[in-house]
């Protein structure tokens, strides 16, 4: 049975001397007489990963076989194997609902070791094929990386729909499968499975860096951290610069409201809105960050499909030397900040384990409230992109155009058993409500929106529609608000932008 440990008995007589060092194991190395290994595939710090066959299958059929290999530390040996049946089960329950996720067909110990056998993908990862790119003095084309993407996230979809957050999105824990060319997403190993009584506990700090934003090094991982990683993935594929090689400013930890990843120079290399719509995935706080999956989708897919993405196709072939030195000019530049960037992501990450900046990271339930508060005030006819969350050590502060004299909602969510908001009145005093779920804000709809209404009455400009990546685009370029103030995602109307 899946799941069940082949040889039980002997792991009870199993000690440090019997267990089998995975860096002996070979070619012709038999795993409990069922698969025999072709090839070592890599090995890292906790385990080790081989090509095999099965030998009791009557056609030849290949596995990937991932060991885990043990330690000296009891303690950590045991979260070791926690870890590894957790990614057993996972891999159990979403590789049979996605296609693009491995399925799993085995799963025991033997010699001391812990064996997975999953789906073999044939194929390249992403970050091999970007290698081969770059040594052409090349990188993915705005339309393959965007269709890479849109596939990507439609596997996210469903991970993110089965309580999980993956925590190790890269290039290369990507499979361009052969045959359609489609990304798998592979490596569940530092998956965590969420539920609403953990989604604000801290838990253990993994991940890479780079790909790694704020919250996660805070041990704090969320839905909108693999969106950042998927955002990270997609500008490391457009420049073929490591991730490390862009600088956060101002220092996030000084001021993480405005700290974002500066990315001078990329619009002339993949336009605004392109650009726009990276800015928004790499945001350094989570709540600045799309709201789901699915909408950072939705929202890429009418970026392919507008128009100024055929007109800039049919310049492509003119540009692209102008692209190439471009991208050969930006990693000039940034090769010299490489050294003082790497120390201070190194500084970052030891602030963050030393949980100083764990108050300014917001939780998964406050951003679910704070997007909970933002769809009532869009669906209602108000200007919901001038909402915004700022965390504090006693709540979650949602107020009008960054001004906190105008703030509207209070979360008070820093007791998971004891959820409360609060709206803010004329004379500053709260309108407080305990909650048992989230759901319990909506029948204070008509509440929220009287007193939002209050507050937004000012001059200030509307939006140019009720996305704030177009409407950002759109500021740049200088577009006449009152030709461009119809609602909503139609992108287009935008393609004179390029």
């Amino acid at each position: 049975m899946l799941g069940m440990f082949a040889g039980g008995d002997r792991n009870k007589k199993n000690d440090k001397k019997s267990t089998r060092d995975l860096s002996t194991i070979d070619k012709g190395y038999r795993l409990a007489d069922k698969y025999e290994v072709i090839k070592k595939i890599g090995e890292g710090g906790f385990g080790a990963a081989f090509l095999v066959k099965s030998l009791t299958a009557n056609v030849s059929v290949n596995y990937v076989a991932k060991a885990q290999k043990l330690t000296n530390n009891p303690a950590q040996n045991q979260d070791l194997i926690t870890r590894f049946k957790r990614e057993s089960q996972t891999l159990q329950k979403l590789g049979s609902a996605h296609g693009q996720i491995p399925s799993l067909f085995d799963f025991f110990e033997f010699e001391g070791n812990f064996y997975l056998i999953q789906e073999y993908v044939k194929g390249q990862t992403l970050a091999d094929v970007l290698m081969a790119k770059v040594q052409k003095k090349s990188t993915f084309s705005s339309q393959e990386i965007i269709d890479i993407i849109l596939s990507l996230l439609e596997v996210l979809i469903k991970v993110h729909g089965e309580n999980v957050i993956h925590r190790d999105i890269k290039p290369q824990n990507i499979i361009l499968r052969e045959g359609d060319n489609k990304p798998v997403l592979i490596d569940f190993g530092l998956i965590k499975e969420v539920s609403y009584s953990t989604l604000d506990q801290t838990g253990t700090q993994a991940g890479t860096m780079g790909y790694c934003p704020l919250e996660q090094m805070c041990g704090k991982a969320m839905y909108q951290s693999d969106l950042f990683a998927v955002g990270m993935t997609m500008l490391v594929c457009l420049t073929g610069i490591g991730a490390h090689g862009f600088k956060i400013e101002p220092n996030p930890i000084v001021d993480p409201q405005n700290a974002k990843v500066r990315l001078d120079g990329l619009e002339e290399i993949i336009g605004k809105i392109l650009t726009v719509f990276i800015q928004e995935s790499l945001a350094v706080l989570p709540q600045n960050r799309f709201e789901s999956a699915q909408e950072m989708r939705e929202t890429l897919l009418q970026i392919k499909n507008a128009q100024y993405m055929a007109m800039g196709a049919n310049h492509a072939k003119n540009e692209m030397e102008k692209m190439r030195k471009e991208i050969e000019r930006l990693k000039g530049q940034l090769k010299t900040q490489d050294k003082d960037f790497k120390h201070e992501k190194s500084g970052i990450k030891q602030v963050a384990k030393d949980n100083k900046i764990n108050q300014i990271i917001t939780t998964q339930k406050e951003v679910d409230g704070f997007n909970i508060i933002k769809r009532i005030i869009k669906n209602n006819g108000l200007d919901d992109t001038r909402l915004k969350l700022k965390d504090t050590v006693e709540f979650c502060g949602i107020n009008i155009d960054n001004d906190e004299k105008k703030t509207l909602i209070r979360l008070y969510f820093n007791d998971e058993n004891n959820l409360n908001f609060a709206i803010i009145l004329k004379d500053g005093k709260e309108d407080k409500y305990e909650l048992k779920t989230l759901r319990g804000i909506s029948p204070k709809k008509e509440k929220i929106l009287d007193r939002a209404r209050e507050l937004m009455t000012n001059k200030k400009a509307p939006a140019v529609s009720n996305n704030a990546l177009l409407d950002t685009a759109i500021d740049q370029m200088r577009i006449p608000q009152k030709e461009e103030q119809k609602k909503g995602k139609d992108l287009g109307k935008f393609k004179d932008l390029f």
